[in-house]
Parts: C-alpha cells; sequence; structure tokens
C-alpha cells in the first residue's frame, strides 16, 4: 500500500512541476498580446458560486464581420467564406466536393483584432441601418415602421454599449507569418482555434467554420472573487454599462493570464477609487 501511495505522489508531484514549467515558459520574455478587455468581451459564468472558494473563469466572446447584405446583428455567425487554395496553405487535403463536402478540424492560428476598424465598420453599419429606420419611419409612421425603427435602435445601442468588440480578422497554418502580417497593430491577439472546412455544392463556395479557441476561457484567481461577489449576473436581454475591465497577456504557448482586474464606473466603490 506504501509503494502505490509514493508511486501517487510522485505522479502528482512530476505533474505539477510539468504545468509550472509550462507555466514559466509561456511568461518567459516579451508577451505576444497585451489587452485590457471589460465585460463586454469577458462574461463570468451563470453558475458561479459566490460563496464558494475558489477561482473562476470569465467566458471569451469573440465575433465575426457580418456581410455585406448580412443582418449585422447575426451575432453568432462564426463562418468565413475561402478559396480552396486558402484551404490547401492552411494544410488542409484538398477534397472532391462532388463527393466530399467536409474536411476534418484542424488547430490554426488566429488573428483577432480588438476595438478597431472591424468594430468601427460593424457600428457604422448598424447607424446606417438605423437612419434609414428612422427615416421610414418619419416618411410614413405606422406600426411596422415603428417595430423596426426601435429594434434597430436596440441593436445600435446594443453595439455601442455592450457587444464584444474583438473581431476574427485572418487565420494562418504559421504562427510567424501571421504575426509578421500584424506587428505593428497593438490590437491584434494571435490565438489558437479550432477549423472546419465545408463546401457548399449549391453555391459552390468553400467555407471555413471557425469552430471555438483552443483557450475560450480566462482562469481568475481567487483573489479577485471579492469583485465578482458584488456583481448580479448579468441579464443578456438587457443593454448594460461593463462593469469591470481586465488587463491581459499572453505569452510565448499563446496561453493568457491576469494582471489585474478593476471595476468599472459606477461599480467603483469607495475604497477603489
Amino acid at each position: 500500500m506504501k509503494k502505490y501511495l509514493l508511486i501517487g505522489l510522485f505522479i502528482i508531484l512530476t505533474t505539477n512541476m510539468i504545468v509550472l514549467a509550462g507555466v514559466v515558459f509561456n511568461r518567459s520574455g516579451e508577451p505576444s498580446s497585451e489587452l485590457t478587455l471589460t465585460e463586454r468581451e469577458l462574461s463570468f459564468p451563470y453558475s458561479y458560486d459566490k460563496g464558494e472558494n475558489s477561482g473562476i473563469s470569465l467566458n471569451l466572446h469573440w465575433r465575426t464581420p457580418s456581410k455585406k447584405n448580412e443582418d449585422s446583428y447575426a451575432y453568432s455567425s462564426k463562418e468565413i467564406e475561402i478559396s480552396q487554395s486558402k484551404l490547401v496553405e492552411l494544410g488542409f487535403e484538398p477534397f472532391n466536393s462532388e463527393n466530399k463536402f467536409w474536411s476534418e478540424s484542424q488547430t490554426l492560428f488566429w488573428a483577432l483584432e480588438f476595438d478597431g476598424n472591424l468594430y468601427e465598420s460593424e457600428l457604422r453599419k448598424v447607424q446606417l441601418n438605423y437612419q434609414t429606420a428612422l427615416k421610414e419611419y418619419e416618411s410614413l409612421s405606422n406600426k411596422p415602421n415603428k417595430h423596426k425603427k426601435e429594434k434597430l435602435k436596440t441593436r445600435l445601442d446594443r453595439e455601442k454599449i455592450s457587444n464584444s468588440r474583438l473581431f476574427f480578422v485572418d487565420v494562418a497554418a504559421d504562427y510567424e507569418a501571421l504575426a509578421s502580417q500584424f506587428s505593428d497593430q497593438k490590437n491584434i491577439l494571435i490565438v489558437k482555434g479550432l477549423t472546419k472546412p465545408y463546401f457548399n455544392k449549391k453555391t459552390k463556395q468553400y467555407s471555413l467554420l471557425l469552430r471555438q479557441l483552443v483557450i475560450k476561457k480566462i482562469m481568475i484567481s481567487v483573489e479577485y472573487a471579492n469583485i465578482f461577489n458584488s456583481l448580479s449576473q448579468k441579464d443578456w436581454s438587457g443593454i448594460k454599462e461593463p462593469r469591470y475591465k481586465v488587463d491581459l497577456k499572453w505569452g510565448k504557448r499563446l496561453e493568457p493570464w491576469v494582471l489585474s482586474i478593476n471595476k468599472m464606473g459606477k461599480h467603483i466603490s469607495e475604497n477603489q477609487k
């Protein structure tokens, strides 16, 4: 029995040493990215137990730009059109589109832009849609036009105040090539993501499904629990200003860690000012 206990202890210690070595390596040298995100991009889980004395994880929210003729509120769209040559460049085996319409998923490098041109473009699109609806209502104040105006005003407010500003920009099989492409932009985050290609036989168009980030949650240590204990769970049907901001770095392994977390606006207590 003692022998097995020693073996078990050795395995635990070895595992912890490997994990610690990975953390040290990830944080050594210059960070690959450094951003300050808010509740717009990082939400705490619905199942968070305020009485639990442990760390929590924040969900990282990102988006794809809406297409030209697409409703700008297609918030959950995670698919982009792509050429077959680009698929091959990404490392996917060419597949016969007449007989096979998909290929196995692969982990690739994604570039995400924070609060940049893509977000500004999305905001302008929603503003234009709202202004168009407003003019239509002023010309003809009927019930359908009123409903459309109010719906687009809500979307505009949501875009300005609570929607994520983190947008997918590009994908590559090689990290260095992607990092070089965006080397002059400080608002670019490069992460690993799971991707899967498809072929639409009807439109004859290849697409790439951006399935999920490899690391989609940001771990928060227990020292910041008091910040979240004082916050109620966010009502996603409403539109509210973000209540906290998180300073983050991503390291050599493209893994994030938290530098600091602070409340924002009216949620700052007197002893935090």
